[in-house]
């Protein structure tokens, strides 16, 4: 099972399973067993349990994913089982895309305030919040007039849920 899956949405996957023996299957039941897929997401089954499958019958089974919100992108890994009669057990891959999201916040976006001849200290500060699940380069440029009076932190990293003063 192979999935791209942005932060704070789900999505589905659908499976068919098949009953190829010489008996019923019973007793089947579908789980996700290990990896980020399981520990990190929330991976649903419908149905999850399968009481009996006749010789040569299929069962349609729809997983759910949901990814949180902020979650890191990258592609992350788990495992699915199905199990059945007597602890008979077959795994499954899975891999899910996390894409990047970009995303960032600004504390103030204008500032207005009367600064006389010869004035020090601070005008103001603008923090920079990283809303997104990626790293963002941060590589500032100011213009203008008030250019030489100003202290910009430039060629920097913020990473995923940081905030740093960045004037």
């Amino acid at each position: 099972v192979s999935k791209t899956i942005t932060v704070g949405t789900q999505d589905s996957a659908n499976i068919t399973i098949r009953s190829v023996g010489n008996v019923n299957a019973t007793n089947i039941t579908l789980t996700c067993i290990s990896g980020a897929v399981c520990g990190n997401f929330s991976a649903a089954f419908s149905p999850q349990n399968i009481s009996n499958m006749s010789i040569n019958t299929t069962s349609f089974v729809v997983i759910n994913f949901t990814i949180p919100s902020n979650f890191v992108t990258g592609t992350h890994a788990g495992t699915l089982q199905i199990k059945w009669f007597e602890n008979r057990t077959v795994n499954l891959s899975v891999s899910i895309l996390v894409p990047a999201n970009i995303s960032w916040t600004v504390s103030a976006l204008t500032f207005d305030k009367r600064v006389f001849n010869n004035d020090t200290g601070t005008y103001a500060e603008v923090n920079l919040t990283n809303t997104g699940n990626a790293e963002i380069p941060i590589n500032l440029s100011v213009s203008g007039g008030i250019a030489t009076y100003l202290t910009v932190v430039n060629n920097t990293t913020l990473a995923y849920g940081e905030t740093k003063k960045i004037l």
